[in-house]
């Protein structure tokens, strides 16, 4: 009678198979690079740069001869291709191709893709619409604060419409957000957004850098708007979790800039 009962017991449930199956499904937690590393990474972006600077000038130099000219008349001559539109648009191209392939590399893991560290996560259409018109909005009420007072009207915005080139309006509405963009709003709030930092010191960090990088290029009032801006760029990548919102507001920013600027 033992025996027949024992036939008739079903066999235990292998419940240790579900919960391996359970468990291989649940997403490894992000990956982040550290706040030093980041330090490291920015440092080695801000020696490429100069370096790239001064092999753009050598390759300039070289290719209209300016060694046979006096020395007032090459530093001249330099200045005057450095800082026309082409000769911007152009180190812009070099910039990008110099800065994108190591930022890419620092934001890769051996468990996580770049795509993933940069926060390149999709919006939705209704999502990116809001923002896109908050920042239209936010950057028009700080214009019209900022122009209460006396200001010259920006150099930089002088040359490039003095003379305008399609490679600088280029450089402008695409490659200057997306770069930036992914250095800022990704690799960086990345690094130092989970950091002692928190939030707020870390929209107020890299919105300082972001407008120290473009102090030489515009005045006082130029760099107060870059610095409200990179603060609506943050919070942006914040409450969307995308890199792709601040990239979006900041293109059509310099767009709409640069378009205004050449119908006046």
């Amino acid at each position: 009678m033992a025996r027949l009962m024992n036939i008739g017991t079903p066999p235990p449930l292998r419940l240790e198979v579900n919960t391996l199956d359970a468990s291989s499904q649940v997403p490894p937690p992000p990956q982040r690079p550290t706040p030093l590393r980041a330090l490291g990474w920015l440092g080695l972006f801000a020696l490429l740069t100069i370096v790239a600077q001064f092999g753009y000038m050598y390759g300039l130099d070289r290719f209209y001869a300016l060694d046979s000219l006096p020395t007032e008349q090459k530093a001249e001559r330099m200045k005057e291709l450095v800082t026309s539109s082409f000769g911007l648009g152009t180190f812009y191209l070099l910039q990008v191709a110099v800065l994108l392939p190591p930022l890419l590399y620092a934001a890769n893991f051996p468990e996580q893709r770049w795509t993933r560290t940069l926060a390149l996560n999709p919006v939705p259409w209704a999502t990116l619409g809001k923002w896109l018109l908050l920042g239209l909005v936010t950057m028009t009420v700080v214009s019209l604060v900022l122009s209460q007072f006396e200001v010259d009207e920006e150099p930089f915005m002088q040359q490039f419409l003095k003379d305008p080139h399609w490679l600088m309006l280029l450089a402008a509405s695409v490659l200057a957000p997306v770069l930036e963009e992914l250095l800022f709003r990704g690799y960086l709030f990345r690094a130092w957004r989970h950091s002692r930092l928190g939030l707020s010191g870390t929209l107020l960090l890299t919105s300082t850098l972001f407008a120290w990088m473009h102090a030489l290029q515009y005045s006082w009032y130029g760099v107060a708007q870059i610095f409200c801006l990179a603060l609506l760029l943050g919070l942006a990548r914040e409450r969307t979790g995308s890199v792709l919102t601040p990239i979006a507001i900041h293109a059509t920013q310099n767009t709409l800039a640069s378009l205004f600027m050449l119908l006046q």
